[in-house]
């Protein structure tokens, strides 16, 4: 369940998309999640995904509470036991151009995300245009 819901956005695509491993809809806030989320559904090794999964609390540089929710927990199959991804993966989905203009004010939330991904066993990763917009997406 969403610990964030996504509200109608006029400055770029929001929407849902049938999550085929819960038989629910799954919202997003970009097209590059959209086609995210449709990859995770196509990938075999996936068992599940989840948007909007945490809400991560840390302290900015002068103190300063903050809270910062990941786009995508995906938990991947563990069987059989060669599985290629065996550890949950909590996402980023972010434009390039989108992190390079703003590094500086998302590098403290990712770095919080990267330790609570640590602290649950869990993995943290960028997810950027490059990674989704792909052959395999256009196939």
């Amino acid at each position: 369940m969403p610990v964030r819901i996504i509200p109608k956005n006029y400055w770029s695509l929001t929407g849902l998309v049938l999550n085929t491993r819960t038989q629910s809809m799954t919202a997003f806030e970009s097209s590059l999640e959209r086609d995210f989320l449709l990859l995770l559904d196509f990938d075999l090794d996936v068992e599940c995904y989840e948007e909007q999964p945490v809400k991560i609390v840390y302290h900015d540089a002068q103190g300063r509470r903050r809270t910062y929710t990941p786009d995508v927990l995906v938990r991947y199959r563990t069987e059989p036991p060669q599985a290629r991804h065996p550890t949950p993966l909590l996402c980023e989905v972010k434009y390039r151009d989108d992190l390079r203009q703003h590094w500086v004010e998302y590098r403290p939330k990712f770095r919080a995300a990267g330790r609570y991904a640590h602290q649950h066993g869990w993995r943290f990763r960028l997810v950027t245009d490059r990674d989704v917009r792909t052959p395999y997406l256009d196939n």
